[in-house]
């Protein structure tokens, strides 16, 4: 390396250190049992760590509940739940229909008998209790990883069999904190009985779609209200409404006045996984290779169920498909600025520089030989992981794409099984394969799989992966139609052996079949490689964090896990681009600006259009800037993929929006956080108490929700 690029080197270190170091109070994804480290008086709060969560009595964590794989806070005592749009967005095309289309038009109930069931399965948190001796019991420095892995499940599943015994009531789940040091088992109560109470309107559910997504301003209402009821094993009774609605323990109270620039606020929520204290060859490994093809990935499959579905002019079909669609474009526009964040931010370079100071932090305090060489060993096995990684995840989207292939290959699994445990083998894989016939491996979306599985052949291909009989044939899309085009004939015979005689499966044979069987030495050679791989680093990344916490250990938090956690900030404006300053707040005067500019994700109805030009509203729901109703806020809190329905919670724990984005440049939050580009985005209460009260007429449900306008 020349003298310039080691003080380019330099430079970006001493920058990153800069951008990624900071000791700011509100960064952090804080577990329950990290409250203690947050000075609660310095940050602004008004309320008590013990009202935040109290094991011994009743805090704001009682009103926190898990929905699917988002959050959502109880707002009355009869059960209501207000999460995000997005979040029942699945939900809410299930139950609708071209004739009651509430996707489109929204949905109201008037009576508790108007509610829909969607069926979403919530928890919430009980409490929580250190379990780690009792999960590593058996384990020492000699332990390899399988065996590790092995006695770690073994001792997680025996203490959750003796904790569902004695809390029969209760779900038992037991959550890694700290890699292979620390973890923790959950106490969750469940209920499944949900049902839809209110959604807005798509064009303002979703204002601004993919456009906007990711994006600041935003000007969306996402927000949606569910409620729980009590669960009942009388099937009757749920059906028909005559469960009666779920008391909470504790439900939260709607500050209608909401929040200025700079005010402190605070979430509670269900973070999902970030990779904080990962080496840097993983960062390199998802900027170089995971986070670009997975995208382009997305973005073929969303563009092929576009234009089979749209193609067809079948509005049944595209409601069928809308939900995968929005799914898919939300992860590829998350990947996309993940990619330009990583860059942008250099955080590799800093990586690299934080890696060196561990590896001489070892040696000079002389930690042994696995610290002194853990990074080493790391950077070795992800150079060998990127090699391999277009054929592993080619093979990987074949399998979990293509139902045709899935199928095909549990049966090839069955055919290759000995004598003696057929039978066996097949009690396991009866129900999957029927589920699997009956729902991926369907007629209504075999020409969307059928792109599919072209394309994926073609990128084997590229990769010097194909069977020879491919390699002869002239017209490969023709070789790739016949190949495929027995699949209707194969989902038939198959079903009908699965349901009348599945021991005869061990004999069928199709084109598909003898494909997969050339396809195998392949498939098991990379699956071998992976499993070798994944298991030395199952040994040396519980050992390169352990060394970053003894480094660092003033300021290390745990990654988010999906389990219960608190991050706080401030509303604050900021400047993603030179010259660029974003105020924290938007109005619906940005709603009509958008409306304007003909982009079809901005568009309004007539209805709505007008709507948002009428005046003489309350001023508390208007901001003081340019008198019009407030609808979004932006704060610097530490949040990523889970948070979404998050309560958004002031100084006094009043609730005053709902979490429901991230700024572009905050895709990074995965694998790091900083004041200048990190930013969440939330509906503001404000702007959820004007749609419920002025476009729908909701006075009932905001009555319940004690808001009196």
């Amino acid at each position: 390396m020349n003298t310039i690029r080691k003080s380019i080197l330099l430079l970006c270190c001493i920058v990153c250190s800069i951008i990624f170091s900071s000791n700011k109070l509100e960064e952090g994804m804080f577990p329950l049992s990290d409250l203690s480290k947050i000075d609660f008086k310095k940050a602004g709060f008004t309320i008590q760590q013990d009202e935040i969560f109290n094991p011994e009595g009743i805090s704001l964590t009682n009103a926190l509940v898990r929905i699917g794989g988002c959050t959502g806070s109880f707002i009355s005592n009869e059960g209501l739940i207000i999460t995000n749009h997005h979040c029942a967005f699945g939900a809410v095309s299930r139950v609708s229909t071209v004739e009651n289309n509430y996707l489109e038009h929204g949905f109201m109930a008037r009576t508790r008998e108007e509610e829909i069931p969607v069926g979403i399965e919530c928890k919430i948190t009980r409490s929580y209790e250190d379990v780690s001796s009792l999960i590593l019991k058996g384990i020492s420095e000699e332990t390899n990883g399988k065996e590790r892995e092995q006695i770690i499940t073994r001792n997680s599943q025996q203490l959750i069999d003796e904790e569902s015994q004695r809390h029969p009531d209760l779900k038992i789940e037991i959550s890694e904190m700290f890699i292979g040091r620390t973890y923790v088992l959950f106490r969750y109560e469940i209920l499944k009985d949900t049902r839809l109470v209110y959604v807005p309107p798509r064009q303002v559910g979703e204002f601004g779609g993919e456009t906007d997504n990711w994006e600041w301003p935003r000007h969306t209402g996402d927000f949606a209200i569910l409620r729980a009821y009590s669960d009942t094993n009388n099937k009757a009774a749920e059906y028909h409404h005559t469960n009666q609605p779920y008391k909470p323990a504790k439900f939260l109270k709607i500050n209608p006045n909401g929040v200025q620039e700079n005010d402190l606020v605070f979430i509670l929520g269900y973070p999902g996984r970030t990779y904080r204290h990962q080496p840097a060859r993983f960062i390199e490994y998802q900027v170089d290779h995971l986070l670009p093809f997975v995208s382009k990935w997305y973005e073929f499959k969303i563009q092929t169920m576009m234009n089979v579905s749209r193609g067809k002019q079948d509005e049944e079909r595209y409601l069928n498909l809308a939900p995968s669609i929005k799914r898919l474009a939300n992860v590829k526009k998350n990947y996309e600025g993940k990619i330009q964040g990583l860059k942008r931010t250099h955080l590799l370079e800093f990586k690299l520089q934080e890696d060196y100071k561990m590896k001489s932090f070892a040696i000079g305090n002389k930690m042994g030989s696995n610290f002194e060489i853990v990074i080493d060993k790391i950077d070795s096995l992800y150079k060998s992981k990127n090699e391999m990684f277009n054929k592993e995840f080619i093979f990987y989207f074949l399998n979990n794409d293509i139902g045709y292939i899935q199928t095909a290959l549990t049966i090839l699994n069955f055919q290759n099984q000995p004598k003696k445990d057929i039978k066996s083998f097949w009690h396991g894989k009866k129900e999957f394969l029927t589920q699997l016939i009956q729902s991926r491996f369907s007629d209504a979306n075999q020409d969307i799989e059928y792109e599919f599985f072209r394309e994926l052949i073609y990128k084997l291909d590229k990769e010097n992966i194909m069977t020879k009989s491919y390699h002869k044939a002239i017209d490969k899309s023709e070789w790739i139609r016949k190949l495929y085009r027995n699949n209707q004939k194969d989902r038939k015979k198959w079903a009908l052996l699965i349901s009348k005689n599945p021991e005869k499966m061990q004999y069928v044979n199709s084109p598909i079949l003898e494909f997969l069987k050339e396809m195998l030495p392949y498939m098991e050679e990379i699956n071998t490689k992976k499993e070798y791989i994944d298991a030395q680093l199952n040994i040396w990344i519980p050992i390169y964090t352990e060394l970053k916490y003894r480094s660092h250990p003033s300021n290390f938090t745990p990654d988010a896990n999906s389990t219960l956690r608190l991050t706080y900030g401030y509303i604050r404006r900021y400047s993603p681009n030179d010259g660029e300053t974003h105020y924290p707040f938007t109005s619906v005067e940005g709603i009509i600006q958008k409306n304007n500019s003909g982009n079809p994700d901005y568009f309004l109805p007539d209805n709505l259009r007008t709507f948002f030009n009428q005046k003489q509203l309350p001023t508390i729901l208007v901001d003081k800037k340019n008198g019009k109703p407030i609808v979004c806020m932006l704060y610097n809190l530490d949040t990523t993929g889970g948070n979404s329905g998050s309560p958004i919670m002031d100084k006094d724990g009043n609730l005053v929006g709902i979490n429901f984005d991230r700024a572009y440049t905050a895709t990074i939050n995965d694998y790091a956080w900083n004041e200048n580009y990190s930013r969440s985005i939330g509906v503001d209460i404000r702007y959820v108490i004007y749609i419920m009260k002025y476009l729908s007429g909701a006075e009932h449900l905001l009555q319940e929700m004690g808001v009196t306008i």
